[in-house]
């Protein structure tokens, strides 16, 4: 399937962005897709400032590359993850290989290896961001949807693209995250991935104060915060994370 990517984004310069960089993907024999947010948002019709470049290969070694091209000298690099963020003006550009993690128990470090696109888009968070569109010119706007992600936009659905309890076991600031688009786009979760979030609130504990508090701070700028605020209220989530909160709903403030 194919879909013209171009004609949904409203944005000019994130336009002319994607296509100099697929023209840069097929110069290098570097399969090279747009993924996640930006293409969400594309068929939402929202603005978005967000690039999320993902590359079937050496990210890092692709970002030097487009680094070199816009003639950018500083590159952020997280060589463990093969992800490294470019600075544009007025665009937040991060370009990462496809990767699969694994998860020990005790840790939020996962064992990290490379793989396919994919294998990448299962270890997303919810499948309305499990979406990529290829950006080489002999191949642009392939659209791959591997988990229905555009059939739970149209029916306003937050659901993981695997099982709840292990996307959450692996990284439970998606609980929060899961929340938050709830109350920014005001979807429903999925009645699976909300028994995923019951099952697995405890884990949230293992998230450092600083994530869980940037989580909190996007919710309350949401257009409906007291959606967010209740789920994480019914959910346990707030009893765990701010219990004086938790109290201010007892108090009828929420």
């Amino acid at each position: 399937m194919k879909i013209d990517i171009l004609k949904l984004l409203d944005n000019n310069k994130i336009k002319n962005i994607i296509i100099e960089i697929g023209e840069l993907g097929e110069k290098n024999n570097t399969p090279v897709y747009i993924v996640g947010g930006v293409v969400r948002d594309a068929f939402l019709n929202k603005p978005t400032a967000d690039l999320d470049i993902l590359v079937v290969g050496d990210g890092i070694h692709f970002a030097d590359i487009v680094a070199k091209y816009f003639k950018i000298k500083t590159v952020v690099k997280f060589q463990k993850f093969g992800t490294a963020m470019i600075p544009l003006k007025d665009i937040a550009l991060e370009i990462t290989s496809a990767r699969k993690e694994v998860y020990k128990k005790d840790s939020r470090k996962p064992k990290i290896s490379y793989t396919d696109l994919n294998e990448d888009l299962k270890r997303r968070d919810f499948t309305i961001n499990s979406m990529a569109v290829d950006i080489r010119p002999s191949f642009f706007g392939n659209f791959h949807d591997p988990f229905n992600g555009i059939q739970d936009l149209n029916k306003k659905i937050i659901r993981t693209p695997l099982d709840s309890e292990s996307t959450f076991f692996d990284d439970p600031l998606r609980m929060l995250r899961a929340i938050r688009f709830s109350s920014k786009l005001d979807y429903h979760i999925d009645e699976s991935t909300y028994d995923g979030i019951l099952k697995t609130v405890e884990r949230i504990k293992i998230i450092s104060f600083e994530r869980v508090r940037d989580e909190l701070l996007k919710i309350l700028a949401t257009p409906k915060p007291s959606v967010g605020l209740l789920l994480m209220e019914n959910s346990g989530l707030m009893q765990i994370l701010f219990p004086e909160i938790s109290a201010l709903k007892d108090a009828g403030f929420y």
